[in-house]
Formats: C-alpha cells, sequence, structure tokens
C-alpha cells in the first residue's frame, strides 16, 4: 500500500515538473516577441511625440501668416482711406462706370447728352480741382498739426532720465523726420543713453547738457548744432556732419568714435577728446583750444588751419594728418608719435615737444624760444623758421 502512495507522489511530482517545462517553452517561445512590440509601441509613441510638435509648429505659422495677411490688408486699406486724394480717385473709379452702364441707353438724345457733358464739365471741376485743393490743404493741415504733437510729446519727456523716455524721444524723431521736419529741435538735458539715431537729420538741433553716452549717430546730420555740455563718451559719430557745430563749455567725446565725420568751422573749445577715434576726420578751420586729445588716435585727419592753442596732444597717435597753417600755440605736445605728418606754416609758439617722435614737414612753421623741441632735434634744419622777441 505505501509502494503505491509513493509511486503515486512520483508521478505527480513528474507531470508536474513536466507541465513547468513546457510553461518555461512556451514563455521563452513567445517573450522576444513581446520584448518586440514594447520597442514598436515605444517608437510609436516617440513619432507622434514628433507629429504633434509638427502639427504645432504649423499651426503656428500658419496663424501668423494669416495674421501678417489680415494686417497687411488693413493696413492697405487704411493707407487707401486716409489720403483724401486717394479716396476721391476711389470713388471716382467706381461710380463713373456705374452711371454711364445706367444711362448709356439716354445718350442717343441729343440735349440730354449736351446736358450732360455740361454737368459733367462742372462736376469734374468741382471735385477735381476743387476737391484735389480741399484735400491738400487738409494734409498739409493735418501734417502741421502731427509736427506741433510729436515736438510737443518731446519737450514732455525732456530731463526724464528713464528708457521709456528715450524710445519715445527718439520715436518722435524719426516721425517728424520722415514728415519733414530735419532741423531745430529742441533737446535739452535729454536722456539718450545709448539711443539709436543713424541717419538723423538735426540741424540747428539745441542737445546743451544732454546725456548722450553711447549714442549712434552714425552718418547724421548735427550741422550747426548745440552740444556743449553734453555727455557723449564712447559716442559713435562715423561720417556724422556737424559743421559749424558748438561742442565747447566741457563737451566730453572720451573713446568716442568720430571716424570720417566733418568738424569743418566747429567750436570745440576745452572739449575732451581722450584716446578719440579720429581717423579721416575733418577739423579744417575748426577751433580746438584747450581740448585734450590726449592719446588720440589722429589719422589721415584734416587740421588745416585749425585754432589748437593749448590744445594737449599728450602721447596721441599722428599719422599722415595735415596740420598745414593750425595754430599750436602753447600746445602740449608731449610723447606724441608724429609720422609722416603735415606740419607746414603751422604756428608752434610756446608749443611742447618733449620726448615726442617727428616724423614731420616743418616747413615754413614758425617757432618762439619759447617752443620747446625733444632732444636732439634741430628745428631749422627740419624747416622751421625762429621767431625772435622783439
Amino acid at each position: 500500500m505505501k509502494k503505491r502512495f509513493s509511486d503515486m507522489r512520483r508521478k505527480r511530482r513528474a507531470r508536474k515538473k513536466k507541465l513547468i517545462t513546457q510553461l518555461k517553452i512556451l514563455v521563452g517561445k513567445y517573450e522576444p516577441l513581446d520584448r518586440i512590440l514594447r520597442r514598436i509601441v515605444a517608437k510609436l509613441r516617440v513619432i507622434n511625440k514628433k507629429l504633434n510638435k509638427i502639427t504645432a509648429i504649423f499651426k503656428s505659422k500658419a496663424n501668423a501668416l494669416l495674421e501678417n495677411v489680415k494686417g497687411r490688408i488693413r493696413t492697405g486699406f487704411r493707407r487707401l482711406f486716409e489720403s483724401p486724394v486717394r479716396t476721391y480717385f476711389l470713388l471716382a473709379l467706381v461710380v463713373i462706370p456705374i452711371v454711364f452702364i445706367i444711362s448709356s441707353s439716354l445718350y442717343e438724345d441729343e440735349p440730354f447728352l449736351e446736358g450732360i457733358l455740361v454737368e459733367a464739365h462742372g462736376m469734374i471741376f468741382d471735385v477735381v480741382v476743387l476737391g484735389i485743393i480741399f484735400a491738400w490743404l487738409n494734409s498739409a493741415g493735418e501734417k502741421q498739426r502731427d509736427i506741433k504733437r510729436y515736438k510737443e510729446e518731446i519737450s514732455d519727456y525732456l530731463e526724464w532720465e528713464a528708457e521709456e523716455a528715450k524710445f519715445r524721444i527718439v520715436g518722435n524723431i524719426k516721425r517728424l523726420n520722415r514728415l519733414g521736419e530735419k532741423t531745430n529741435f529742441s533737446l535739452q538735458n535729454a536722456y539718450l543713453v545709448g539711443a539709436k539715431l543713424r541717419e538723423a537729420h538735426l540741424d540747428d538741433s539745441d542737445f546743451l547738457e544732454a546725456k548722450l553716452y553711447r549714442i549712434n549717430l552714425d552718418r547724421a546730420k548735427l550741422n550747426n548744432a548745440i552740444l556743449g555740455g553734453a555727455d557723449m563718451r564712447e559716442a559713435i559719430l562715423k561720417f556724422a556732419q556737424l559743421s559749424g557745430a558748438q561742442l565747447d563749455g566741457g563737451t566730453d567725446l572720451t573713446d568716442a568714435d568720430l571716424s570720417f565725420a566733418n568738424f569743418t568751422n566747429a567750436v570745440l573749445h576745452h572739449t575732451k577728446l581722450i584716446e578719440a577715434e579720429l581717423e579721416g576726420a575733418r577739423f579744417k578751420n575748426a577751433s580746438l583750444g584747450s581740448a585734450n586729445l590726449s592719446k588720440a588716435h589722429v589719422y589721415y585727419v584734416d587740421l588745416t588751419g585749425a585754432n589748437l592753442s593749448s590744445a594737449d596732444f599728450t602721447e596721441a597717435w599722428i599719422f599722415r594728418s595735415n596740420f598745414t597753417g593750425a595754430n599750436l600755440t602753447n600746445a602740449k605736445l608731449n610723447g606724441t608719435n608724429f609720422a609722416e605728418t603735415e606740419l607746414k606754416f603751422a604756428l608752434l609758439n610756446g608749443a611742447d615737444f618733449t620726448g615726442s617722435k617727428l616724423g614731420a614737414n616743418f616747413s615754413g612753421a614758425k617757432y618762439d624760444t619759447k617752443t620747446i623741441w625733444p632732444e636732439g632735434f634741430d628745428p631749422e634744419e627740419a624747416g622751421a623758421i625762429l621767431i625772435k622777441d622783439v
């Protein structure tokens, strides 16, 4: 009996092991398939995310394009109807064909046609001549009102040291330039730090004591402008026109870029031009009395006939510049480097050239006993003329 029970247990264990083995085989067969399915699902999820992103980008661009088209249409209609002349012309194009079509059957009647022609001539005179005159007067009036409003807004923002004030003033200046208003701007004490006014028209404008640090006035027109006491450190004035401008009274142009700027007949008394970039600038007949040009880069500069009395050129670099006929009385030229420079007929009374390197043409230049030359330099041999004390 016991033997029989033990046989039965062995058989059960054997069947159980066999079943477990079969299950393991079955799971092993389907496990690679499960991994493949999982990978496919993961890739589908990635693809779905990318499609969602592409769809979102496409919708965004489509909406932006639609808004752009709508904006252009609105702007076109606004411009069409904001001009009275255009409005009259548009109405004429619409109304005249309609009138001709409606009344075409009546044109065979000569009296009617004659009356129409008489009325047409009167209407043409009224609409075309009087309409255009009225439109022109109205447009001119609107222009003057806009100019007055923009100038009043500029005045309101003066002396307010804030970014908003700067942007408002710059915007109004550009609007006024577009309206043809290009001179006589009142900008005393204006806050225009870092402002961008490239190619702006500002002739005869008043910038007295204005804050113009790092302002960009590249190619701007500032002829006869008043810039006395203005802070113009690191300003950009490349190719700017400042003929006859007044930059006296402590105007600070330290580290400014004045390359190829025109300062003909300008006044720069006591102006700071320390380490300024002056390549190609023109100072013909300009007045730079007591100006500070120490360590300035004076390359290809025209200083013909300029007044440079008591000016400070200490350690400046002067290359191929023209000082012909310039007044350098009592000028400080200590440690200045002259190379291929013209100093013909210059007045050098009391000038101090101590430690300078004088690679210059002194033909006809005049100096006196107070002039200090570098050690070993012979001014007469260089062509300079000594003016003896009377």
